[in-house]
């Protein structure tokens, strides 16, 4: 009896011990977690307090940008602000950070048409939050140089893409730059800088109605102005302006679209300096085809290159094969 009664004890010691290690190990792991959530907090409560973690107010600081871009794209670019406010900051470690920085971006400039790369770059020990955005504007496919940040402050690397404006609008008296898409971009310009913006401008329309002129960063919904904006693209993408920079097609005339004007006549005329010129329809329009579009730029090229031997001509049919005059049939 006397050995059974001890082996009793000992299980009961060795069941007790047990409980003891489990309870134990129970509060370690319970102490840990505290610790661990503790420590999670204080670490960040200190990365919001640390103003070198913070994205509060920061301009876009530019490199050089593409030479066709007009002083107002500048103006409008470096009016961003990326980050959050004082009392609600952005930190480099919010949840995505790069998302929300991509569409403030975005959504607040009508020059930008992509955000390409975002990079974030940590800040020194004694940063400040008050940077810079190094801003990255490729064109034609080459990258310059990112502008100097400041590295006490860490740095935001923005690589955007721009819109490429391809013609001005006119409604109203003034004109409105636009790109391939239909984008509105920018504000109103007078006639005065259209010389210096390179682009044909897309006049006319029916007069019976007023042109709906979209807010920057939205597209043109007028039709008259989608068929001319197909002639610009077909003259942007044929690079017409670089290859006849004395003789830039200045106007795209789309007042008899869909012939309401002159029934049986030309859609669509061009105009550079006092040469006249017949385009025919436009790549989107409604009506029968005339010639192709290669053969109708082959005729543009023909008429831009032989102006000087036209003197008086008041119209060159470039939709007819062969090109012709103002007079049926007179053959140039």
């Amino acid at each position: 009896m006397s050995g059974t009664s001890k082996d009793g004890r000992r299980s009961e010691r060795r069941q007790t011990l047990e409980q003891v290690l489990r309870w134990a190990g129970r509060v370690s792991l319970l102490a840990l977690a505290v610790l661990f959530i503790w420590g999670s907090l204080e670490v960040r409560k200190r990365v919001r307090s640390d103003p070198r973690f913070r994205i509060v107010d920061r301009q876009l600081s530019l490199g050089d940008l593409p030479s066709w871009a007009p002083e107002e794209m500048r103006q409008d670019l470096e009016k961003i602000r990326v980050g959050g406010t004082d009392e609600d900051p952005l930190l480099m470690f919010s949840p995505k950070v790069l998302d929300r920085i991509r569409y403030q971006i975005l959504m607040g400039c009508s020059w930008v048409r992509d955000v390409q790369g975002i990079r974030l770059r940590p800040p020194a020990p004694r940063g400040s939050s008050r940077g810079t955005v190094c801003a990255n504007t490729p064109d034609s496919g080459e990258i310059p140089a990112i502008p100097e940040c400041d590295p006490a402050g860490g740095s935001i690397e923005v690589e955007i893409k721009l819109r490429i404006p391809i013609a001005v609008v006119e409604a109203g008296g003034t004109y409105t730059l636009v790109d391939r898409e239909g984008v509105r971009m920018g504000p109103d310009f007078e006639a005065s800088r259209l010389p210096g913006l390179g682009v044909p401008a897309i006049v006319g329309g029916d007069p019976r109605r007023p042109r709906r002129v979209p807010q920057p960063g939205f597209c043109w919904e007028d039709r008259d102005v989608r068929e001319g904006l197909e002639v610009a693209k077909v003259l942007f993408d044929a690079k017409i302006a670089e290859q006849f920079p004395d003789a830039p097609v200045e106007r795209i005339d789309i007042t008899n679209v869909g012939e309401r004007a002159q029934p049986g006549e030309c859609e669509i005329y061009l105009t550079a300096g006092k040469l006249r010129l017949g385009w025919g329809r436009s790549p989107i329009s409604a009506g029968a085809k005339t010639l192709v579009v290669p053969k109708i730029l082959s005729n543009l090229r023909l008429a831009l290159s032989k102006r000087q031997q036209w003197p008086g001509l008041r119209l060159v049919r470039l939709y007819t094969d062969p090109m012709v005059g103002d007079r049926p049939g007179s053959k140039i």
